[in-house]
């Protein structure tokens, strides 16, 4: 006499299981769209990474407005990444100063003060280095050699086919950091610019005070 077995009724909600080869497509297929998204996004496809595949730099270029009631300092914005990066907004931190405003640098602006400037928003083409100007008038004249200036900048990537992610950076390294070489003066004339070796200091000098 056979003894007769009874299934739990909860086996019966439990798919029984894949074939081998259906598991191994299934693992391959989420290991490739991982992959590929991991690369979207450190390339810079979707996210903007401007920082991800190496690093620029360059000296701060200060000089007066064209008016002399102002003064600009440039900062390097280099976009390492193969994909072109808008910048819609950005703002600058600087002790001491007033900002008055932030734009990009024409790439055929050579001569200070400077006469070419591009509002933002503004676009960056990938593996590409752009000066970014800032507009301030100080509020202190102190000689302080300490580094100085933040640069912040809301990026997107210019997507045709894709959608982009946002994001708020900082632009690595002070506008002014320390070392009197990282701070290029372009004096209107009259101007000796030969002690000035602080970013303040060289401010006030340049607007007479």
């Amino acid at each position: 006499m056979h003894a007769q077995t009874t299934s739990d009724p909860i086996d019966e909600l439990i798919p029984p299981p894949r074939p081998w080869w259906v598991r191994l497509v299934v693992g391959l297929v989420i290991v490739s769209v991982v992959g590929v998204g991991a690369a979207l996004w450190g390339y810079g496809f979707v996210f903007p990474q401007p920082g991800c595949c190496g690093s620029g730099g360059g000296s701060a270029q200060m000089s007066t407005t064209a008016d002399r009631t102002a003064v600009t300092v440039t900062v390097v914005f280099f976009n390492s990444s193969g994909r072109e990066l808008r910048i819609s907004d950005a703002s600058a931190d600087l002790p001491g100063a007033t900002v008055l405003g932030i734009a990009m640098l024409d790439e055929d602006n050579d001569t200070f003060p400077i006469s070419r400037t591009t509002p933002l928003p503004a676009t960056i083409d990938g593996t590409t280095t752009r000066r970014l100007v800032v507009t301030f008038v100080p509020t202190s004249c102190r000689d302080d050699r300490d580094p100085w200036g933040k640069l912040t900048v809301e990026l997107d990537v210019v997507n045709g086919w894709l959608p982009s992610i946002g994001r708020t950076y900082t632009v690595p390294g002070a506008i002014f950091d320390g070392d009197p070489s990282s701070l290029s003066l372009f004096p209107p004339e009259g101007v000796d610019s030969s002690t000035l070796i602080t970013p303040l200091a060289a401010a006030c000098a340049l607007l007479g005070r």
